[in-house]
């Protein structure tokens, strides 16, 4: 499916989110997801994963500024986990929606998450020491 959809440039993506409503989005999600367990009994995946290139200028309302943007998703009849992550303003938000029964320790998941995020952060350099000019002596 990625290698598929792979040409569907970002812009493309941001531009659905401004005129897809919410409540049609969900449906289609939920009707994909619904025709996708009445094949086989039950769904081909119990996991989704998905990144939704966000804004990267800031956005206001009512002259607030959004700090964040966490998302939310679905998940349907037997699928245990959605994460869904997405950008803005050079930062990436994530939202973990999970089904109670199936994962029952989500916050585990959530820390495991900020301690892999954590790994690949790249190693901050160490300061110099400040040079000190040599002071003439008398002598």
């Amino acid at each position: 499916m990625k290698e598929r959809y792979r040409a569907l440039p970002a812009d493309l993506l941001q531009d659905a989110n401004q005129f897809v409503p919410p409540a049609l989005f969900s449906r289609a999600a939920s009707l994909t997801f619904s025709l996708s367990a009445s094949r086989a009994g039950r769904p081909a995946w119990n996991l989704v994963v998905s990144n939704v290139p966000g804004p990267q200028i800031p956005l206001y309302l009512a002259g607030a500024r959004m700090e964040s943007h966490y998302p939310i998703s679905v998940i349907t009849d037997a699928m245990g986990l959605n994460i869904t992550v997405m950008s803005y303003c050079g930062h990436l938000d994530f939202g973990i929606v999970a089904d109670r029964e199936q994962m029952p320790d989500v916050w585990s998941l959530i820390g495991w998450l900020g301690e892999a995020l954590e790994e690949l952060r790249p190693p901050t350099r160490p300061q110099a020491a400040p040079k000190v000019a040599n002071m003439p002596t008398d002598g």
